[in-house]
C-alpha cells in the first residue's frame, strides 16, 4: 500500500495547498493521501490560530473538493510538540508494510536537516519535494522533486488580509472562504 503523508498547520487551508494536493496525487496515484493537522509545529513559536474543529472543517471541505484524501487527527491529538518522526512510527504500524511518503515544501527541505530524528524518518519514508518558492529544484538522495507551476498563497497573508478587511477571493476554496467569514475566524488576532 503507497501512502502519501501530507502534513501541516493549514491555518487556514488554502488554494496553494489543493493545488500541490491534487497534482501529487493525480501524479504518484497513492492508496491513501492522508492530511495530517498539525498540534504544535516544532519550528513555530505559536500555535495555530483556530481551533482544531475549526481547522478540521476546513480541510474536510477541501478534501470533499477534490474528491479523494481523508484526515488522521494523529498530531493534534498528541500532548506537546508535533514530530514527523512520531507520526511516521505511528502510520508504519496502522498500516504494515506500507510505503509512505511524505509530502513537503521546498522551504521545509531547506531546513530538514533540524527535523527530530531525520535518520530515522529517511529509513523509513521518502519525500517528495515541491519547488514552494523555487523555479527548479536540485535534491539530494531520498528526495523527489516535483516542480509545479509557482503559486504563491500563503496561509500568514491570507489571516492578515482576513483581519484588516481585505479579499481573499482565488486564495480559498469558496466553501472555506464562505465557512470562515459565517465563524468569524481570523478577525481577531485569535479566534476560537
Amino acid at each position: 500500500m503507497e501512502i502519501i503523508l501530507y502534513g501541516g498547520s493549514f491555518d487556514p487551508i488554502h488554494i496553494g495547498h489543493a493545488f500541490v494536493a491534487n497534482e501529487v496525487f493525480q501524479q504518484f496515484k497513492p492508496d491513501k493521501f492522508i492530511f495530517i493537522p498539525a498540534g504544535q509545529s516544532p519550528h513555530k513559536n505559536t500555535k495555530p490560530n483556530v481551533s482544531d474543529e475549526h481547522r478540521l472543517h476546513m480541510i474536510q471541505q477541501t478534501i470533499d473538493y477534490l474528491q479523494f484524501g481523508e484526515i488522521d487527527t494523529f498530531e493534534i491529538e498528541q500532548a506537546g510538540k508535533s514530530y514527523t518522526y512520531h507520526t511516521v512510527l505511528y502510520l508504519k504500524k496502522k498500516y504494515k508494510n506500507c510505503k509512505l511518503k511524505i509530502l513537503i515544501g521546498y522551504d521545509q527541505y531547506e531546513v530538514i536537516d533540524k527535523w527530530y530524528n531525520l535518520e530515522a524518518i529517511t529509513s523509513l519514508a521518502s519525500f517528495i519535494v515541491v519547488n514552494r518558492s523555487r523555479d527548479e529544484l536540485t535534491l539530494r538522495e531520498p528526495f523527489i522533486p516535483f516542480t509545479l507551476p509557482r503559486m504563491d498563497v500563503s496561509a500568514t497573508d491570507i489571516r492578515m488580509r482576513i483581519h484588516n478587511g481585505q479579499s481573499v477571493k482565488c486564495l480559498l476554496l469558496a466553501d472555506v472562504e464562505q465557512y470562515i467569514r459565517e465563524e468569524h475566524l481570523y478577525e481577531e488576532k485569535k479566534s476560537d
